[in-house]
């Protein structure tokens, strides 16, 4: 081979972009990624945090009643202990404790003065 042909051959194959990712490609694919991740830890987030809740009430509604009768020469003894009603929780709703709610200020309708509850009153 000559030198004019393997400079051509080093030069065909230096030029050659198939299969090359460009960066911009990179970057795509990386936030397309990120977002993708971010969306998926933020639904595991709230299923773990729902799921926390449910088995809380769970707990809470365990009846721990009991009577016990004993019989001690002819004579009946009873006594026990009755748990407290349960309380309901409707299928599909936020489990105790977690639902987070702050009341509206004045600045979230558009009327200055905020008047929310983390305000500092002048003095």
């Amino acid at each position: 081979m000559t030198i004019s042909r393997r400079t051509h051959l080093l030069r065909r194959l230096l030029d050659d972009e198939r299969g090359v990712i460009q960066p911009v490609m990179y970057v795509f694919l990386v936030a397309v990624v990120s977002i993708g991740v971010i969306a998926g830890l933020t639904a595991v987030r709230d299923s773990v945090v729902q799921e926390f809740g449910d088995l809380s009430l769970a707990l809470q509604n365990i009846d721990q009643s009991y009577t016990v009768n004993c019989t001690i020469n002819g004579t009946v003894f009873s006594f026990g202990f009755v748990d407290g009603a349960p309380v309901a929780d409707p299928d599909g709703s936020e489990p105790a404790g977690i639902d987070i709610c702050l009341p509206a200020t004045q600045e979230a309708f558009g009327v200055g003065g905020g008047g929310g509850p983390l305000d500092a009153t002048p003095e």
